[in-house]
């Protein structure tokens, strides 16, 4: 796109008569150019002008050409030995590289020279080491077997540490020459058989010495020779020794009296606590080597006594021996000095009673009257369950506490397992286990039941009502009076095991309301077989020709003595207080509804009746009778002492 340019129109000090910026103009028109020069001057003076403009023109060129050729002449030569330059400085390179090269494959072939050398001088030093190490480990295994044949039976205490010395040097040889061995099986076993050998030698006669000091109650040298065990990794020998020759026989000898058994557990207890005194007696050391020797030896030979004459012995119904015996094991696992580094050695001691046996002495009871409960319900034999009165003054009398047998069971069972002496500590979990599955039978036990059809009398049902609703305060009492202790006293949580309760005391609730409901149900169908009979009272006075009624029918007093009865139920099976009000007051407004219908349908009839005969006699010609000599007067009036006598009883106001 053509833009106007600007250009000047003064050009007084041009010698030209045109003006020289006319030629730069895009637009250059020679016409135009030619116009605007006449003004200064004539066509020859533009003609001569012109030419003069061209020779000035072509003299400046030419000088600005010799200009640029000389800078290209001497860039040109400048370039010309640049090239000759770098040419030579490229061979040179070429020489120092080849030079270098060579002089590099030298220095290779002298290093790979070098490097088998090397090689060859780390096989031999290997070899060096190899045989050096067979030799001290052979060297250190005859020191050690001259000490021990020159050995007495009992070791001192410089004899000891020689011992210690020799051991730790065929300790050490024996790993150098099996990693030399390199994972040779051939080789290794070499090495082992010698090792063994003399390391049994010595722990044999380390176990003799240590049987001489357990029979002399010296523990002076014995953190010195067990440290010594602990190198050859036979520590346990000799208090497996010790415990069967010498602790075993010791504790079982008192198993012979004539004392009861609970009786010779306390003295065999007394006894391994007596031999551990004596033994430390005099230990001064800071060690612990002593006290895993002696603790070791006593619990393991406590171990296998208990086996053999306790835990075996104990009559499998006799399960208050076992009690006991138990019992003072746990007391003395409790109170036994370094308690948490002896546990391991405890707890074999508790195991060698057989507590599954155990559990199931204590728990076949429950289980079995449960069953049997169950299989009433499941067969429908709600004639075989028995029901008791409950006894409401003794709440911890779970017997005579609740009325049927289930319920007895599961709370005799939550109780007895609140009781340390019945539930010993290896059984809290397994105890905690069978309350939850006996819990959650007894609920499907309650299903069962209110699926069969019970009694009219509603005694059935009015039992397992009471018996429902008073286990929630019941189990409170024992969970809040043994267990919460208890379990916090294990360092175990409370908290799952409230909100365990809290699961099963609204699932009882829930229960609890439909039982209710069903006793409501069953005592609405008894009560209104008796109000229906209000539609006797046309029968009753119809051509009997009785007199006005003065009093209420006889059927009321019946359903008076129906609710008497159901609420001395209530009362006497401990469901008295708002739960009996509750029950009566809701009784009476069914009722009082329920005579109100009928009475009012029946009342129609009446009216309906004595209209109809009316008209009867009127089309016979028959002079109309006074109402109130009629049947249906009396029957109305009977009808009105009835609802009177509804309304009082069931506290409700007559209509004005």
């Amino acid at each position: 796109m053509l833009r106007p340019q600007k250009f000047p129109t003064d050009d007084s000090s041009s010698p030209y008569c045109f003006n020289k910026i006319l030629f730069t103009r895009d637009e250059f028109s020679t016409e135009r150019f030619i116009n605007v020069a006449k003004h200064r001057g004539t066509l020859d003076d533009i003609s001569v002008d012109l030419r003069t403009y061209l020779k000035t023109i072509q003299e400046d060129l030419v000088e600005l050409i010799n200009l640029e050729y000389a800078d290209f002449v001497n860039l040109s030569s400048s370039l010309v030995g640049l090239s000759d330059v770098i040419e030579r400085i490229g061979e040179n390179g070429n020489e120092a590289f080849d030079t270098f090269k060579d002089s590099t494959f030298q220095l290779k072939e002298a290093a790979n020279q070098l490097a088998v050398k090397k090689e060859q001088l780390m096989k031999c030093k290997q070899e060096q080491i190899l045989v050096r190490n067979k030799i001290h480990f052979i060297e250190s295994s005859f020191r050690l077997i001259k000490l021990l044949d020159e050995s007495p039976s009992e070791l001192s205490v410089a004899q000891i540490e020689r011992f210690s010395i020799s051991l730790s040097d065929i300790c050490n040889w024996f790993e150098a020459c099996i990693e030399d061995a390199e994972g040779d099986p051939n080789k290794i076993r070499d090495y082992d058989r010698v090792k063994n050998l003399v390391f049994m030698r010595f722990t044999k006669l380390a176990t003799a010495s240590l049987k001489n000091y357990f029979r002399d109650g010296n523990s002076k040298n014995v953190d010195s020779l067990m440290a010594c065990l602990v190198v050859v990794g036979e520590e346990n020998y000799p208090m497996e020794v010790i415990s069967k020759d010498i602790v075993q026989p010791q504790l079982e000898r008192l198993f012979a009296g004539k004392e009861k058994l609970n009786e010779k557990m306390g003295l065999c207890l007394d006894k391994v606590l007596a031999l551990r005194e004596a033994f430390l007696e005099n230990y001064t050391e800071t060690g612990n080597y002593c006290f895993t020797f002696i603790d070791t030896s006593l619990l393991k030979g406590l171990k296998e006594c208990i086996k053999n004459k306790v835990a075996s012995t104990i009559l499998s119904s006799d399960t208050g021996i076992f009690q006991e015996c138990f019992n003072k094991l746990l007391t003395f696992s409790k109170s036994y000095p370094r308690l948490a580094k002896n546990t391991p050695l405890l707890k074999p001691c508790l195991q060698s009673f057989n507590m599954a046996i155990y559990f199931n002495l204590i728990t076949q009871d429950y289980t079995k009257r449960m069953n049997s409960e169950m299989g009433k319900a499941k067969n429908k034999q709600i004639e075989a369950v028995s029901i008791g009165i409950p006894v409401l003054d003794y709440d911890n009398d779970y017997p005579n506490y609740f009325c049927l047998d289930a319920t007895k069971a599961l709370m005799e069972a939550f109780a007895s397992f609140n009781n340390d002496d019945v539930i010993l500590e290896p059984l809290l979990f397994k105890s905690w286990c069978f309350l939850v599955n006996l819990i959650k039978e007894y609920v499907q036990w309650l299903d069962k039941m209110l699926e069969i059809e019970l009694p009219e009398d509603g005694l059935f049902l009015v039992a397992l009502c009471s018996d429902v609703v008073r286990i929630e305060d019941a189990m409170v009492s024992i969970i809040y009076g043994g267990y919460k202790e208890r379990i916090e006293g294990l360092g175990l949580d409370w908290t799952p095991f409230v909100f365990a309760f809290s699961i099963l005391f609204e699932v009882l609730v829930e229960k609890s309301e439909v039982i209710k409901g069903k006793i409501i149900e069953l005592y609405k169908d008894s009560l209104i077989k008796q109000i229906k009979l209000v539609e006797e009272i046309p029968k009753n006075y119809r051509w009997t020709k009785k007199p006005m009624p003065t009093v209420h029918s006889g059927y009321l007093n019946e359903v008076e003595l129906l609710l008497k009865k159901y609420e001395g139920l209530y009362n006497q099976f401990g469901l008295d207080g708002s739960d009996a009000e509750e029950m009566i007051k809701g009784l009476k407004e069914f009722c009082h509804k329920s005579f109100e219908e009928l009475a009012g349908k029946l009342s129609d009839s009446i009216h309906q009746t004595f209209s109809s005969l009316q008209r009867f006699k009127n089309r016979d010609g028959t002079p109309e009778t006074d109402f109130a000599a009629t049947d249906e007067s009396k029957m109305l009036k009977q009808l009105q002492f009835d609802k009177e006598w509804i309304q009082v009883f069931c506290g409700v106001q007559s209509e004005a």
